[in-house]
């Protein structure tokens, strides 16, 4: 037996790798012409600041072809280029210098940067596919379900949407994350832009200069938290499928991933800040897949009434208040919290904490305001900032678990929660006071795990082998069949130990604690790590003392683990049917 069947994507080794890379530039789209015009009549109203124009200046489609979701409807692609100006905050020294934002008093204070703020204009161009749009939409608006969803990538520059990974129209496809989940949104019948900005707080490169106020020109000041921005072209793609389909969207739900899912709470968090120039709301619900570094709060411990260009000076009060009215404005929001990313050493050093300690943070701070009916948090155990549709194709696609199941699933339940306020189930965590339902100490609504990890052949770990930043994961087998353990008095080896046999060592040279004994010593066998977890009370991948893992057993486990899962809408049926069928095909004692 193999030492890593039971893990996920089967479906697609490495052997049909060349395969799946031929069909990704072929599958969907019909050739046609490129097309270009001006589509500049579509931008928002804008403003004027100290005689600039404050908004998108120009748009212009560079390109047009016709793709097709899974079912066959035909959407059109449409790629747009953007130029335009936004205005906001920046700082000459300290923390955080890469940023320029509308709101310095969350996104520079709350990461340690308390001015003083320096007012000045920032332009973006739309040249060479840079600043802009792909926009997604169906060609009928027959086949169009009324919806929009904006997505908002990470903190790189000008991410592209590739081509859209093959698809089946009556089953499950993994790696969706390949392209930020938008095939399972076009799949479903929604409108879909996917948009292009500069985000990369580690470059120079781009759209990154800003001239403040008395004329100084600062460089590397990147777009990654200005709403703003995202405002105005959210507005303009409004426009453009009002003019396509006939109808502006019923409802604008955003999706973002880190950098692109940190800005989204501020829609939530900022007064006024979901709202567009004649008052009306811009979003109707929130996804956010892993807040960059767990960012933002919704909290402000200085006075409101400082002014926005002097150092603020921090009180002992929290100043944002959520009264009736703000709460009626609050809308729908859903985080996902990637357990396994906890972030640099800095973060514990400045924060008390690991990021997962800054986004459990906001969900404690969430319910303490009394917006816990309208937020959830997800906290999902064992994967990394990047899941392995993030990952792929680099080699450890296999090593990162797959959350195409979880946003398929969550992508219905928001929309269910916004049409037909249908509550999502409870806020999952494994932090006491947030897991903990009544109080007792026990935590009853504990991390979503998936089968891999709930019924594991292996541990899923950060730094794994040639990575030496966080962010992803690897993966370590437990051996298929019980070996020699190490004299734990000695530290002697055994005769024949073979050095595959010990808990591996991460990136850093830290040994891998698989069985929590704070000893390296030889891994265990999978009937002795599922004997162990039913000695430590674990609620699915059990054994009893002297038990041997049977196909059977684990058929079993992942048949309940993803029934539970599905039933509380935290995993698609599709999903779900899935991963049995894998388990049925390849799982642990297959053959035995």
């Amino acid at each position: 037996m193999s030492e890593n069947n039971g893990r996920c994507c089967s479906w697609l080794r490495l052997a049909g790798l060349t395969i799946l890379s031929t069909m990704l530039s072929l599958v969907g789209a019909e050739a046609q012409p490129p097309s270009s015009g001006d589509c500049s009549s579509w931008i928002g109203p804008t403003r004027m600041v100290n005689g600039e124009v404050i908004g998108p200046r120009t748009c212009t489609i560079f390109q047009e072809f016709t793709i097709r979701n899974a079912s066959g409807v035909p959407y059109q692609r449409v790629e747009i280029g953007i130029a335009g100006a936004i205005e906001g905050y920046t700082v000459k020294e300290g923390v955080q210098l890469s940023q320029f934002s509308e709101f310095p008093e969350f996104v520079l204070a709350q990461r340690g940067n308390l001015g003083p703020y320096f007012h000045g204009i920032s332009t973006y161009s739309g040249e060479s596919g840079n600043s802009g749009l792909t926009v997604l939409l169906p060609k009928s608006p027959a086949d169009w379900n009324g919806k929009l969803f904006m997505v908002f990538h990470g903190g790189s520059r000008y991410v592209k949407l590739g081509e859209m990974l093959p698809r089946k129209a009556d089953g499950y496809t993994p790696l969706l994350n390949y392209n930020q989940y938008e095939g399972l949104m076009i799949d479903k019948g929604y409108a879909v832009v996917h948009t292009r900005r500069s985000a990369n707080t580690g470059s120079q490169s781009g759209d990154r200069e800003v001239t403040l106020d008395d004329g100084t020109v600062l460089d590397g000041r990147g777009h990654e938290y200005h709403v703003g921005l995202l405002q105005d072209w959210t507005i303009l793609a409004k426009n453009l499928i009002e003019a396509r389909l006939g109808s502006r969207p019923v409802r604008t739900y955003w999706y973002g991933r880190s950098g692109g899912a940190a800005p989204g709470r501020l829609v939530n968090y900022v007064p006024g800040a979901n709202k567009d120039n004649q008052g009306r709301k811009i979003f109707d619900g929130l996804l956010l897949d892993d807040s960059a570094g767990g960012w933002y709060w919704p909290t402000m411990y200085f006075s409101p009434s400082q002014t926005e260009k002097g150092a603020l000076e921090v009180d002992d009060q929290d100043h944002l208040v959520f009264d009736e009215a703000r709460k009626a404005e609050f809308v729908p929001q859903i985080d996902i919290l990637h357990q396994a990313y906890t972030g640099g050493r800095w973060v514990a050093r400045t924060w008390g904490g690991s990021y997962q300690h800054i986004k459990r943070e906001n969900a404690r701070l969430l319910v303490e305001k009394g917006l816990g009916a309208k937020s959830r948090t997800y906290e999902i155990v064992g994967v990394s900032h990047a899941d392995a549709g993030a990952v792929f194709p680099n080699d450890l696609w296999p090593e990162n678990l797959d959350l195409t199941g979880v946003m398929d699933a969550l992508i219905d339940v928001l929309d269910d929660w916004v049409e037909r306020g249908v509550e999502p189930v409870p806020t999952r965590s494994d932090a006491v006071y947030l897991g903990d339902v009544d109080g007792d100490g026990y935590v009853e609504n504990a991390a979503i795990e998936l089968p891999e990890i709930a019924c594991p052949s292996g541990v899923y770990y950060e730094f794994p082998k040639g990575v030496t930043a966080p962010g992803r994961t690897g993966f370590a087998a437990y051996l298929s069949e019980p070996r020699p353990a190490i004299n734990a008095d000695t530290m002697e080896l055994p005769p024949g130990f073979e050095e595959s046999w010990l808990e591996p060592l991460d990136s850093r040279g830290r040994p891998l604690d698989m069985n929590g004994n704070l000893v390296r010593d030889t891994r265990e066998s999978l009937s002795q790590a599922w004997q162990r977890r039913g000695r430590e009370g674990k609620r699915y991948g059990v054994l009893g003392p002297g038990e041997t893992l049977t196909h059977d057993a684990y058929v079993s486990c992942v048949s309940r683990v993803t029934a539970e899962l599905s039933k509380q809408n935290l995993l698609s049926e599709a999903a779900a049917l899935h991963y049995v069928q894998e388990a049925i095909k390849s799982g642990p004692g297959k053959g035995r």
